[in-house]
């Protein structure tokens, strides 16, 4: 077991947190301002939300395969301009091993090939819900909560439980990209260049950050607008807020980065509202009992057993029960609760109220994938958020001052977040 680094997670809790503080400190202070922590305030989102907060998903049409991978028949993908700007830094890694600039004995820098691309987001929550549709089955059945006669009276039930689950376990699409369950990988703006252990620090910083071509590799991809991964030094991520990208898209058509994300990306709720009604449907007919006997006490005295059949809906009857107005009601309240917004009870339910109003009235729900989703998403009020951080640790310095456990303070301008994005 290494002295300084974690390798496993079966260490205790301290000696965990003592040993990723020290890889992490050991990996920035190597001083490269393209190495990143995606785990870190706003960064968490990183292509995975808008410039106005929305959650957002790739077209998948503007993917396109990536040419040096590890292994020949495997597809792996990205977005265009990202496969670009990988095949001319792949191309470029080459040259310096021609010269004989490289450790020829380095397993993944010296001959760059893709291990990993783009991941389906969508494929990822299809799988992510089987396992919150387990979990919410089996929390009906150990709280008795699971004797409903239709889908009205099991969502009174689902609702109350979804209340104290969903900030940490979205039950939306829309909350699971943000979530911690979905990563970078979904953006199609990712490659992994190998297949390492994410827990095992010391072998990232011995195969990685220790290689003689760390340096070099580090370079490379601030030359072509890639950031790396800090906690995964195997991953790089174009930023498309850097002016190389910019350029390296234009030959797409795109002519700034606000025309990147809007002809690559769309809003993720439109599919999360679509996907609700269905995922609703198949949670109902999962957890409902074939029939279930309920004990009724007569006026009598007499006990009698009555046998309930909770309804059985085909898809076009609970369609036309049930339309669309009311599940974008349903949609508003679980995106109320997945991010809860720093407004009061009251204000919630008159925005909810709002945009029902628009929904009907203007016939279409683009309201709620632009205006609605930016209002609730909003970050810099949040615990964890950059903005969070900094407001904090200036309040902390200031009561320091106010004190006198300090003698100064210094003011800076903003930090270089790298990302203009």
């Amino acid at each position: 077991m290494s002295r300084y680094f974690a390798e496993l997670n079966t260490e205790s809790t301290k000696e965990l947190f003592n040993k990723r503080l020290i890889y992490k400190h050991a990996v920035f202070g190597k001083g490269a301002n393209n190495v990143v922590s995606f785990v870190d305030g706003e960064k968490i989102f990183y292509g995975r939300i808008d410039r106005k907060f929305v959650p957002i998903e790739t077209y998948g049409n503007t993917l396109r395969p990536i040419v040096s991978v590890y292994e020949q028949e495997k597809s792996i993908t990205a977005v265009s301009f990202v496969v670009d700007m990988f095949e001319e830094m792949v191309l470029q890694i080459k040259k310096q091993n021609m010269r004989g600039t490289l450790d020829k004995n380095d397993p993944f820098l010296t001959d760059l090939r893709a291990y990993k691309g783009f991941v389906d987001p969508r494929s990822s929550y299809a799988k992510y819900k089987e396992t919150y549709s387990l979990l919410l089955k089996n929390l009906i059945y150990s709280n008795f909560l699971d004797k409903f006669e239709n889908f009205d009276q099991f969502m009174v039930e689902l609702m109350n439980l979804l209340e104290v689950s969903v900030t940490s376990q979205p039950f939306t699409y829309s909350g699971y990209l943000k979530s911690k369950h979905c990563s970078v990988m979904s953006t199609g703006l990712a490659i992994e260049l190998a297949d390492s252990n994410h827990m095992d620090d010391f072998k990232k910083f011995q195969t990685f950050i220790e290689s003689k071509n760390w340096n070099l590799f580090v370079n490379a991809c601030n030359t072509y607008g890639f950031m790396i991964d800090y906690n995964a030094p195997w991953r790089i991520v174009a930023d498309i807020g850097a002016p190389g990208v910019v350029k390296m898209a234009s030959k797409y058509g795109y002519s700034s980065l606000p025309h990147i994300l809007s002809a690559n990306y769309k809003a993720a709720s439109i599919y999360a509202l679509r996907d609700l009604s269905k995922t609703l449907f198949e949670l109902y007919h999962f957890v409902k009992h074939t029939f279930y006997d309920e004990v009724i006490v007569c006026t009598s005295g007499e006990i009698i057993k009555k046998r309930i059949t909770p309804a059985h809906y085909t898809r076009e009857q609970f369609s036309k029960k049930y339309d669309d107005i009311y599940f974008a009601k349903i949609y508003l309240k679980l995106r109320m609760l997945e991010e809860s917004p720093n407004i009061s009870d009251v204000q919630k339910n008159k925005i909810i109220k709002h945009e029902l109003e628009v929904i009907k009235i203007t016939k279409n729900f683009d309201s709620i994938h632009t205006k609605f989703e930016s209002l609730i998403n909003k970050t810099f009020d949040k615990r964890g958020s950059l903005s969070y951080s900094v407001y904090a640790e200036q309040m902390r310095t200031s009561k320091k001052f106010a004190d006198k456990e300090i003698s100064n303070i210094t003011i800076t301008g903003d930090n270089d977040d790298f990302s203009g994005y």
